[in-house]
């Protein structure tokens, strides 16, 4: 899950990115867990949030455009998602 912005952060301009090794490199070890535990945490309820949401609209809007075997396959995406942001942890 962290791929994704760990390429974010790749991409920011070089001084953005200084300055960010620079904040980074005064964390402990521990400190630096615990960080990049909160930002899996976050990137896990907001991938369920999204999901979760885009649900409820298809289900508002008469279920157009997604059938009940994908919903049903997202459920399972959500669950696999958690479990490895946990395992993560």
């Amino acid at each position: 899950m962290l791929l994704p912005l760990l390429s974010l952060i790749a991409a920011l301009p070089r001084p953005c990115a200084a300055l960010l090794e620079q904040w980074w490199s005064q964390l402990s070890p521990t400190q630096l867990q615990q960080l990049i535990a909160v930002v899996q945490q976050f990137l896990t309820v907001r991938l369920y949030h999204t999901q979760v949401s885009a649900r409820a609209r298809a289900r508002d809007n008469g279920g157009q455009g997604q059938g009940q075997g994908q919903g049903q396959g997202q459920g399972r995406g959500q669950a696999q998602a958690q479990a490895q942001a946990q395992a993560q942890l």
